[in-house]
């Protein structure tokens, strides 16, 4: 949806609305301000924060659990991709953070501030800025929850796997059509056939009048899905100011968990790269925290496979999470991915901060879970306030507070505790469901 433009988004949105009042098996309550289009960069929000609830970083109220580490979260789909962490210095404090939550006697917080907090230094014992910045603002401050401002997310719209492939696959026939001329019909004289280095060996795919024929080069692929990829170590000036998505973001840091896409197609890369023993070896002794470098080292082994007699085949079984129609294209989105995260992102080749998983703790990791749990919590923060979101008056007010919802509001009364588990927060969340759709 976020591809469409605002107007055809309002008209598809109305018809649904429209549709979903008059169908008589609808019994839930709707408002047409309840639907609208989430924004990547929430959407990237919510998914930290399913993942750090499954993960038992944060409990149901978003707080932060005693010695936990917060985890960021990568998500892709067909049209975008989300990259959410907790940046640097949020990191260096979080230990701090955490005993000054836990109530700890003046001691033991004079010891956390001298060895946590980077602003105070031998002359702590007469720094009274530092003893009152660390004992006295942040004792103020937490317990906290865990809110949007403290995260670097985003989402790089048209980096998903789908208008990723598109936009090579139009760049070659683009270049194609500059080398070899074109007819007045736009058609150059040349055969329509173009080597596609991304795709399995035989594998033909037509695309605006054209057929790519696949050549299985992974190093080729790499090289083409660089030219849209900047690498994190240039500088702006030696990049014109392109980054990924022309968006600068800070260094990666902490542990992360990758969902969706990044999940299937890494996941068939770990399952058919045989052809290449060693790498294939090294990849499945490592998973689901493969580093880098073993990533790159298996793209070979899966892409330089045939499409006819080989992947053709088994195409309907030959991996539990990729259809039929996917198989052809997970050679491209596997070097897309790899290189995203090395030469996009950041990661470096050694690094394993990475968990490839489907699952945490038996639950699957998706963003309407974080969306759940943002929303309880504001819900709960704002009953102990005396308020409602059955009082807003405004029809954009729910849309606002969608959007605000970033920032998850601190809740310091009726806090859940950190033993709250995930079916508890389930039934007290249908039960909710089922009372608003009851009024």
């Amino acid at each position: 949806m976020r591809l469409l433009t605002p107007e055809q988004q309002t008209d598809v949105y109305d018809a649904m609305y429209q549709g979903l009042k008059q169908h008589d098996d609808f019994v839930f309550g709707l408002h047409r301000d309840d639907i609208a289009t989430l924004s990547g960069d929430l959407e990237g929000y919510y998914g930290a924060l399913a993942a750090n609830y499954l993960h038992g970083t944060i409990n149901a109220e978003l707080e932060l659990v005693p010695d936990s580490g917060v985890v960021g979260a990568l998500d892709m789909g067909g049209s975008s991709t989300q990259i959410v962490f907790l940046p640097q210095h949020h990191h260096h404090n979080q230990k701090q953070n955490q005993a000054l939550s836990e109530d700890k006697d003046d001691e033991e917080l004079e010891t956390v501030c001298r060895n946590e907090n980077p602003a105070v230094d031998d002359d702590y014992d007469t720094d009274t800025q530092s003893k009152e910045d660390c004992h006295v603002a942040q004792r103020d401050e937490y317990p906290r929850a865990l809110q949007g401002e403290d995260f670097f997310a985003v989402s790089y719209l048209s980096y998903g796997a789908d208008q990723f492939r598109e936009r090579l696959w139009s760049t070659w026939i683009a270049e194609w059509q500059a080398l070899h001329g074109t007819d007045e019909t736009g058609k150059t004289c040349e055969a329509h056939l173009i080597p596609n280095p991304c795709a399995f060996k035989g594998y033909e795919a037509e695309w605006q009048g054209y057929t790519l024929v696949g050549t299985g080069q992974a190093d080729k692929c790499v090289e083409e899905v660089q030219r849209h990829i900047p690498h994190p170590e240039e500088t702006l000036e030696e990049l014109g100011g392109n980054v990924v998505g022309g968006i600068e973001h800070p260094p990666v840091h902490g542990k992360f968990v990758a969902m969706s896409l990044y999940f299937f197609t890494l996941d068939t890369l770990r399952a058919l790269s045989h052809p290449d023993p060693e790498a294939y070896e090294a990849l499945n002794l490592s998973w689901p925290n493969p580093s880098i470098e073993e990533l790159y080292n298996a793209l070979d082994g899966l892409c330089s496979r045939q499409w006819q007699g080989d992947l053709e085949e088994i195409k309907h079984d030959a991996h539990p999470f990729t259809k039929a129609e996917t198989l052809p294209h997970r050679c491209m989105e596997a070097v897309y991915i790899v290189t995203l995260l090395r030469d996009g992102f950041g990661f470096a080749p050694e690094s394993r901060d990475i968990t490839f998983t489907f699952l945490v703790d038996g639950s699957e990791v998706e963003w309407t879970l974080g969306m759940a749990l943002a929303m309880r919590a504001e819900e709960r923060f704002d009953q102990n306030h005396g308020m409602t979101m059955l009082e807003e008056t405004s029809p954009g007010d729910k849309e606002d507070k969608l959007q605000n919802r970033a920032s998850p509001t601190n809740n310091t009364h009726n806090r859940l505790s950190s033993s709250s588990t995930g079916a508890s927060f389930v039934e007290d969340f249908r039960q909710q469901i089922l009372a608003n759709s009851a009024s």
